[in-house]
């Protein structure tokens, strides 16, 4: 099977676009905040208005302090907003294993959603956080790059690499994903590495530069590859 196309927005007209132009999942992000910047919770609600359920919307809590009791509380406002999935990234340089359980078990979730976990390729990440995150309740994983002007994720994680990520999230009984940087080429070159989701930003953008706004074109070129 092939992935499903994620699509990260910042507007309700951007999410309409993508909705439009066949993406799979819509994904709220503010790219001008850093790599997993929030957008405002009013912003989000009203992405997830739009969408009206048609797909799966995503939402990142924001490049926040890796400390458990402040992931939560900017778990909380996005939760409250009724996406689907909520996504946390986790990095090196604190007790990972320990964050991830205190944030699975914290409750701020409501009822019927899913929280993913974002790890960055290119800061480094160990693969039994995949394990961590599967017994905390996480629903899915996701591997992305911090830095975007580094090369995207093939620049940090080979194609070997990323199948062992993907095999031990499916034994774990969790969905994978792989983003960071993705574009046309990417897309036709990791579509049949077994991942569940590619994720994109820059990829659908007009000059593919992912402070600009989306491009239709883009998007459809990458629907017509994920097929």
């Amino acid at each position: 099977m092939c992935p499903l196309m994620l699509a990260s927005v910042r507007s309700t007209d951007e999410a309409a676009l993508a909705l439009s132009c066949g993406a799979d999942l819509i994904d709220c992000k503010d790219p001008s905040r850093g790599a997993l910047g929030a957008l405002e919770p009013k912003v989000i609600a009203a992405v997830r208005d739009v969408v009206d359920r048609r797909v799966l919307v995503s939402a990142t809590i924001g490049d926040c302090s890796p400390v458990a009791s402040e992931v939560i509380a900017a778990m909380e406002p996005v939760a409250a907003t009724g996406v689907e999935i909520v996504k946390v990234g986790f990095q090196p340089g604190v007790d990972v294993p320990f964050v991830i359980q205190q944030v699975g078990g914290s409750g701020a979730l409501q009822t019927g959603q899913g929280l993913v976990a974002v790890f960055f390729a290119d800061l480094g990440f160990e693969l039994d956080w995949v394990d961590q995150c599967a017994k905390a309740g996480f629903s899915g994983v996701m591997i992305d790059t911090a830095g975007k002007r580094a090369g995207g994720i093939g620049a940090h994680f080979s194609e070997v690499e990323a199948q062992v990520f993907i095999g031990r999230a499916h034994a774990c009984g969790v969905v994978a994903g792989l983003a960071g940087g993705l574009d046309l080429d990417a897309a036709v070159r990791m579509k049949g590495w077994g991942a569940d989701i590619l994720g994109f930003r820059g990829g659908l953008c007009c000059q593919s530069n992912r402070q600009l706004g989306l491009d239709a074109g883009a998007i459809k070129a990458l629907r017509r590859v994920l097929n």
